[in-house]
């Protein structure tokens, strides 16, 4: 067995762990400390892993027979850990992380509910208000599926599956939720792949897209990924090899400007007009170049704009899916301009198209400065 702890050093698709013994989950707190979760045969346990030393079974965040971490609140130093001691005897604890220790700060009662299947997972929101729990509760689809529980007023209310497309006939599980998007895993067969679809009110909007990239190697295990701002954190197994990756921004360079050699800057060119977005076969999520084009276009559009959207559908497939997937494309597209770009205050309108030609190039949205 290898262990390791790479320096945070960013580069594509670092692997900051890789073990021949199954652990499931990652979670790092600041830059040098790993967290995860191993079944052992009186339970499962957490472990943290801190920059160049062993790996050691935390006595302080076990203090069931079945512990994970559930969520942290980075901006409080908060880590919130479901344990379990018994079947009525399971809560959600909330443990400062402090100088190198957790200590205990407050606890958490996990809503009612029976599940079906021999696995559970959940993720508490930073605020500690939803909880979405996987698993085999009530109406499933087939198998685990992701169910939503909201707190009000000190109280769980029931779980509810989640609405949208998010739960289908495979097994939907590890779900992890940022301000705008829910990421969670789908099972294929004997791989699983991660997917991401964005939120609005609480609710999933539009089509699961699976992840481009590193994230997502074909034929893996790929799970518990987390994202927090540019970093990215998931898990990948294979052929017995379990590895935990981290991927992240490198550091900018520095410019060393020697005076007698500056000349004047050159003319700023003029903001584009118009840019295309493409999407693959019946996709409406964005893939990272496509995201990374349209961040571009934006960022040097002036305040106020009014932009036009449409969104295009070829001729491939049912008609009914044709015309809703030239619709959520451009919903979609709109969605993100008025969400990661709102201090630009653009004012975006949408119309949608489906082509009578099977073409990749037809399955696109087309941007238009007015």
């Amino acid at each position: 067995m290898a262990l390791f702890l790479a320096a945070s050093a960013a580069q594509a698709q670092a692997p900051i762990k890789h073990t021949q013994e199954a652990f499931a989950d990652v979670t790092m707190l600041g830059d040098d400390l790993l967290l995860y979760t191993k079944k052992e045969s009186q339970g499962q346990y957490l472990y943290r892993e801190a920059k160049g030393k062993q790996a050691i079974k935390d006595t302080q965040l076990n203090a069931g027979t079945i512990n994970a971490v559930v969520g942290n609140n980075p901006a409080t130093g908060e880590l919130y850990v479901y344990q379990q001691r018994g079947r009525r005897d399971k809560h959600i604890a909330v443990y400062k992380y402090e100088n190198g220790d957790f200590t205990k700060t407050d606890e958490l009662e996990v809503p009612r509910f029976r599940n079906n299947s021999e696995n559970l997972g959940m993720f508490l929101t930073e605020d500690r208000n939803q909880l979405i729990i996987s698993g085999e509760l009530s109406k499933s689809e087939g198998y685990d599926d992701l169910y939503l529980s909201q707190r009000q007023d000190g109280k769980w209310g029931k779980p509810v599956k989640m609405s949208g497309s998010v739960n289908s006939r495979q097994a939907e599980f590890a779900p992890y939720l940022t301000a705008d998007s829910l990421f969670f895993s789908r099972k294929q067969g004997n791989a699983a792949y991660v997917y991401a679809v964005p939120m609005k009110d609480g609710q999933p909007v539009g089509e699961p897209m699976k992840l481009e990239g590193a994230v997502n190697e074909q034929d893996a295990f790929n799970a518990y990924y987390k994202k927090a701002g540019e970093r990215e954190l998931w898990v990948s197994s294979r052929a017995g090899d379990y590895f935990a990756y981290l991927n992240e921004p490198a550091p900018a360079k520095e410019e060393v400007v020697v005076a007698e050699q500056v000349e004047a800057a050159p003319a700023k060119p003029a903001a584009p007009t118009a840019q295309n977005l493409y999407f693959g076969f019946n996709e409406v999520y964005m893939g990272t170049a496509a995201e990374q084009q349209l961040k571009a276009f934006l960022e040097v559009q002036q305040p106020g704009a009014s932009l036009s959207v449409k969104g295009f559908s070829d001729a491939k497939g049912p008609a009914k899916g044709r015309q809703k997937v030239s619709s959520q494309r451009a919903a979609f597209v709109q969605w993100y301009i008025l969400n990661k770009f709102g201090e630009k205050n653009f004012t975006v309108k949408t119309s949608h198209q489906v082509l009578d030609t099977v073409t990749e190039e037809g399955r696109r949205v087309e941007l238009q400065v007015k």
